[in-house]
């Protein structure tokens, strides 16, 4: 769990590290970079909480399931942006 969140936390700051286009820039916040950090905020209180210490594989996986869910809008507006997986997910190349 500690592994996922620092990997979470690398990615949201090397994702604000990279310079926005200033006419993009607040919609590129709310929708691609805000949703990252709500990620990463959630997984952090995970590893400090007491509760998560001895979770077993099932557990932390129960706990991941409780993780901000992706909101239609954010996922609409990073597909319009060229900012979707373009990996091939069900042998077609569409996700």
């Amino acid at each position: 769990m500690k592994q996922v969140a620092e990997a979470v936390r690398r990615t949201e700051t090397g994702l604000r590290a990279i310079p926005l286009p200033p006419d993009d820039r607040a919609e590129l916040e709310r929708h691609f970079l805000q949703p990252w950090s709500q990620l990463a905020e959630f997984l952090d209180g995970l590893v400090r909480s007491t509760r998560t210490r001895w979770l077993t594989p099932s557990g932390a996986l129960r706990l991941l399931e409780e993780a901000p869910r992706d909101r239609a809008e954010d996922v609409e507006f990073c597909v319009s942006y060229g900012l979707d997986d373009p990996t091939p997910q069900d042998g077609n190349g569409y996700a």
